[in-house]
């Protein structure tokens, strides 16, 4: 099989042809995340996608810092209650460690989601859209990064504890 052939030619995804950008580019013209998310190279809507992209990876950062604060402001339970804590007690939870857990979990999930979101747009391989999410990623870390920070020393769920999603 001639391998420069594979690059060459559509792929097929089970319903039609789709060439897959595999190469950054520099163009108004990109879909993103969605087939109705194409810019078709209206120059104004690059730019719409552009700024969203940016708030997006900006409030990523945010969401990660106030996660990291949250997680941080609340002191590990056993210590917190001073007590022995039996098997139990340890599986099932009290009400108030089953909603620190599930607002810890909830924070994840949607870091996770706006993570990902992100690195599919990175592979669009446009330089634009990269160049506004990293920009985004480092304006919203530089911001917010000091809000997940107590007392002067950074804690031990940090704002990144979760390194490769952005």
């Amino acid at each position: 099989m001639d391998m420069s052939s594979m690059y060459e030619s559509p792929m097929d995804m089970g319903g039609g042809d789709m060439m897959m950008q595999m190469y950054y580019y520099w163009g108004s013209s990109v879909t993103v995340l969605f087939e109705a998310w194409n810019t078709q190279g209206d120059a104004l809507y690059y730019s719409i996608t552009l700024a969203f992209l940016f708030l997006l990876a900006f409030g990523s950062e945010c969401w990660s810092a106030m996660a990291a604060s949250y997680r941080s402001s609340v002191k590990p339970f056993r210590q917190q209650q001073g007590m022995n804590i039996n098997s139990y007690q340890t599986i099932v939870g009290t009400k108030e460690q089953n909603l620190h857990y599930f607002l810890c979990a909830l924070f994840y999930t949607v870091k996770l989601i706006l993570g990902y979101q992100l690195m599919l747009a990175v592979m669009t391989y446009n330089v634009g859209i990269s160049i506004v999410i990293f920009s985004g990623a480092f304006l919203g870390n530089f911001t917010f990064a000091r809000f997940a920070e107590q007392s002067g020393k950074e804690t031990v769920n940090s704002v990144d504890d979760i390194a490769c999603h952005l």
